[in-house]
This record gives structure tokens, sequence and C-alpha cells, in this order.
């Protein structure tokens, strides 16, 4: 199979996006990836590692309330810049535009670089109250334990955070294979600032090694009263 080209790679993670489908995103992502979001200043934060980019970006995608439209892409060799619009809210002027410098190679980004035209903060996707998460985990088969045993071992450091309200993990009793985590953060920073953490990076590298697919990320919003 040939590797897919930069404009190719880039057209997937678009359509990730607009049409809120981040599976579509499992096999554009580098294992050593490294990217930085627009907020928080100075410089945004930096997330680094495939488990925790895919994570990121399934946090975004999942979240309906928000959305991601390009305007322009222009890919260039191994590099590409995606102009977007961003819009956060339902009033005419909840939008802002903003771009996206990535670098793909050997058919999959290895940095992805946000900027956006704003002199204050804009509301990120996940900051409408406190963030709540569902993870879910599929092990493949004899690993079912060492999942367990490794969601479990995340469940102190996660909480002794600042920016962790819970964090628990779950079986299902009909799929030993399958298990999720419930979380909640204060924030989208808190969960920015998760991702970078050892214990969150030390289980990135054990998921790779024994999921028998990709972890997905789901984000819960509250009832309507």
């Amino acid at each position: 199979m040939s590797l897919r080209s930069a404009a190719e790679v880039v057209d997937l993670f678009n359509r990730a996006f607009v049409d809120r489908t981040p599976e579509l995103l499992v096999d554009i992502i580098d294992e050593d990836c490294v990217m930085e979001s627009t907020q928080l200043a100075p410089t945004g934060a930096r997330i680094e590692g495939r488990a925790a980019c895919l994570a990121w970006w399934q946090m975004l995608i999942a979240d309906r309330t928000t959305q991601f439209t390009p305007q322009e892409v222009v890919v260039t060799g191994d590099q590409a810049s995606i102009l977007w619009r961003y819009r956060f809210g339902a009033e005419p002027g909840d939008w802002v535009e903003g771009v996206n410098l990535l670098r793909v190679h050997s058919g999959r980004i290895v940095e992805a670089y946000g900027y956006s035209k704003t002199t204050g903060e804009v509301p990120a996707a996940t900051d409408s109250g406190t963030l709540t998460l569902i993870a879910g985990f599929t092990a493949k088969p004899g690993q079912e334990q060492r999942l367990r045993d490794e969601l479990t071992a995340m469940i102190e450091p996660s909480l002794a955070e600042a920016g962790c309200l819970a964090y628990q993990p779950y079986s299902d009793p009909h799929r030993p294979d399958r298990m999720i985590i419930v979380e909640e953060w204060v924030d989208s920073a808190a969960l920015d600032y998760h991702f970078t953490l050892a214990h969150f990076e030390h289980l990135a590298v054990v998921l790779d090694e024994i999921l028998a697919e990709p972890f997905t990320l789901r984000r819960m919003t509250d009832l309507p009263v």
C-alpha cells in the first residue's frame, strides 16, 4: 500500500472535523506527533504523542456546540496551511478565523500548530462549564487484566491534579474486554495539562500495545431543564 500524500492526509484531517468523523484521524497521526493549540497564551498548550493528540482532536470533534470550517487549504511539499473559521456560539459574532500549520511525514501528521485572530479569550470547544468526558477502551484478547490495572493506576495521580474533579474507570460486566473512564475537569486547560503529564504519557504508550482498536473520547453535556 502506497503512502498517502500530504494533500490526502490534510483532506482526511479536514473531513474529520467537517463531517464529525474522528475515526478518519486514526491512521494519519504519527506516534511522535506534536501539536500546539491556539490557547493558552503565550504559546498555546503543547500536546505530545499520538494518543494525546488524537484524544485532544477527538474532544473538539465531539463538541457539537462548536464547528470548524476550512476556508482555504494550501499544501506545499510536506507542509500545509489551513485557514479556518471557528464558530463557538449561536450569536452572529460568535466566530473567529485562524490557521493551522501542519507538517506531514510518511503519510502521517508529525506537527500541527494553531493560531487564532484574536486579542482576547475566545471560548474553547470545552469552555462551557466543567468538562465531562467518557473514554472508551477495548482490550486485545488476554490483555483485559492489564488494561484494568493500568486504568486503575491512573485514578490517584489524576485526582491529585488541581483541575480534575472526577476520574473513575468502569468495566462492562458482559464484555470484560470493554472498559470506560468517566472523568470531569474544571476546564479545557486542565485537560490539556493532564495530557502533558508523565502518568498520561505512560498510559498512552501502554494503550498502543494492549488495545484492540484506538480508544474513543466523547464529551457529555447537561440535559436541558
